[in-house]
C-alpha cells in the first residue's frame, strides 16, 4: 500500500514485521519435537501418531536433500482407511493401522534412514505436525564382546557400536 507519512511508514513497517514473527513463533508451538525411531535393516518399523483428536487426513512426508520434503502416503478414516501412495518406491512398503493413525513401512533399507513428519489435518481445519527421525541398524553385533554401551529403544534393549565405521544395533527384546 501507499504511505504518504514517511514516519508512520517506517512504524507501520516494523508492526508488520513483528506481526510475522509472532505468526511464526505460534505456529512453530505447534510442532513437536522429533520422536526417535529404530529400525533394523529388512524389518519394519511403525510410526505412532500422538494426536488423539478426529482427523481428516495425515499426509506423510520424508525430508529430502536441501530441506525439501516428499509426499509418499496420504491417509484418510475409513472402514477400511483409504490410502494415497503416490511414490512407487513405498507402494509395496506401507501399510496402515486400522485406525488410520498409524504408518507401518516395511523392507527398511539405509535410504529409509531421514526425517519423517506427519501433518494431521483435524476436522476443524487445525494443523499439527508430528516430526520422526529415523535411525536403521544391521544387525551387526552377533559377533561382539558383551558389556556394549545398553539403552532402552520403545520397550526393546538396544546394543548400540560402531564397526567398520557403521553404526551398528543389536536389538534384543
Amino acid at each position: 500500500f501507499f504511505c504518504s507519512t514517511p514516519p508512520f511508514c517506517l512504524l507501520a513497517d516494523w508492526l508488520g514485521f513483528l506481526l510475522l514473527k509472532l505468526f511464526f513463533l505460534l505456529s512453530a508451538l505447534t510442532e513437536t519435537s522429533a520422536i526417535q525411531l529404530n529400525g533394523v535393516l529388512g524389518e519394519s518399523v511403525t510410526f505412532h501418531i500422538n494426536e488423539s483428536k478426529p482427523f481428516a487426513t495425515i499426509s506423510w512426508s520424508k525430508t529430502e536433500k536441501k530441506g525439501r520434503f516428499r509426499i509418499f502416503a496420504l491417509v484418510a478414516p475409513g472402514n477400511p482407511c483409504k490410502i494415497l501412495i503416490p511414490i512407487q518406491a513405498f507402494k509395496q512398503r506401507v501399510s496402515s493401522s486400522k485406525d488410520c493413525r498409524n504408518l507401518q513401512l516395511s523392507h527398511l533399507s539405509q535410504e529409509d534412514i531421514n526425517r519423517y513428519t506427519a501433518n494431521i489435518v483435524l476436522t476443524t481445519s487445525e494443523s499439527i505436525n508430528e516430526h520422526f527421525d529415523l535411525k536403521v541398524y544391521s544387525e551387526c553385533c552377533r559377533h561382539t564382546r558383551p558389556g556394549r554401551a545398553t539403552k532402552r529403544v520403545r520397550g526393546l534393549e538396544a546394543k548400540q557400536m560402531k564397526k567398520g565405521g557403521r553404526n551398528c544395533a543389536c536389538l534384543v527384546q
